[in-house]
């Protein structure tokens, strides 16, 4: 019975994070109901005493004042109506809109949706996912991460592949010729990724890793424990390593999988897509989710590395 109900309370990779912006035509529509349709200004800022700081600005919202971020003068904004605008080429190509928001005072914003297509990875339904976010903190540029989502769990798939890439920045040049270019970037990206991403993962199928090898290898190389931690640690780490080998051993979607690098990429994506982290802070789901687009999956990486090195 827990089990059972554990696995179907599973929740997607974003749980909690934005709003629904389903049924939305344009980017327009999308920041007015998720709150983002504000502009950013840049202005001087001083000590307590008055001085004036050189070379040194603060962003901040035009509607609260809010402040994101302190930038220096070379620093440029790229307002939220101008870095989502291409997104609206993409409609036209077969976007749906479905979730937007911003994470603190709003010096991070996203947008995000599904991209057209089906795709199917060892029998599974795979759906393209795609995060639009702009920063005003003065930590990064425009940037688009593709999150490949399995339909059964809304377990994640993002792993670091050689030649495809799942992330990438750029700033945009306004015209309309270059906003088509952007969406083209967006497409071509993902055609390419998920179509190595299906090579992969049947490379990974066909690694054997045995009962005693997920014991022996894959849970002490994964969840490392070390003369140097507390009991406390130790206790933790176990306890840990105990979720993983439960998601394992006992998710349902994985049970005509058989014993193979394919599972253990899988346990491991939904150890790491819904597994509460041992010092959860009141914000842990929105890193969690800042990490998906921030191509920060270490985890999983290193499990993908280390069935290959099996093989």
């Amino acid at each position: 019975m827990f089990a059972t109900k554990m696995f179907d309370s599973r929740k997607v990779y974003n749980d909690g994070q934005g709003v629904s912006v389903t049924g939305a035509k344009d980017s327009a529509s999308v920041m007015q109901i998720a709150g983002l349709n504000y502009n950013v200004i840049k202005t001087g800022i001083m000590t307590v005493d008055g001085i004036p700081i050189p070379d040194k600005f603060a962003t901040l919202r035009d509607d609260n004042n809010a402040v994101l971020g302190v930038v220096g003068k070379q620093y440029t904004i790229v307002q939220n109506a101008e870095s989502f605008a291409f997104t609206d080429d993409l409609v036209g190509m077969g976007l749906q809109y479905e979730t937007a928001g911003y994470f603190g005072d709003g010096e991070k914003v996203w947008m995000e949706g599904i991209l057209p297509g089906e795709y199917q990875f060892l029998g599974d339904n795979v759906t393209p996912y795609v995060v639009f976010m702009n920063t005003h903190d003065g930590t990064g540029s425009v940037k688009v991460a593709l999150t490949p989502v399995r339909v059964i769990c809304s377990n994640t798939l993002n792993m670091a592949i050689r030649g495809a890439k799942r992330c990438f920045s750029f700033v945009h040049k306004g015209s309309i010729a270059a906003r088509m270019d952007e969406a083209r970037q967006v497409l071509g990206l993902a055609e390419t990724y998920m179509a190595a991403l299906n090579k992969e993962m049947e490379k990974l199928a066909l690694v054997k890793i045995s009962p005693i090898q997920f014991e022996k290898i894959v849970l002490p190389t994964l969840i490392k424990i070390d003369d140097t931690m507390s009991q406390r640690q130790v206790d933790q780490r176990m306890e840990q390593r105990a979720e993983l080998r439960f998601r394992y051993r006992e998710a349902p979607d994985l049970q005509g999988y058989g014993n193979n690098g394919a599972r253990v990429i899988h346990a491991v994506a939904d150890f790491v897509d819904h597994t509460e982290p041992i010092r959860a802070t009141k914000n842990w789901k929105e890193k969690r989710f800042e990490n998906q687009v921030e191509n920060k999956n270490e985890m999983l990486d290193a499990a993908r590395d280390l069935i290959l090195s099996i093989a």
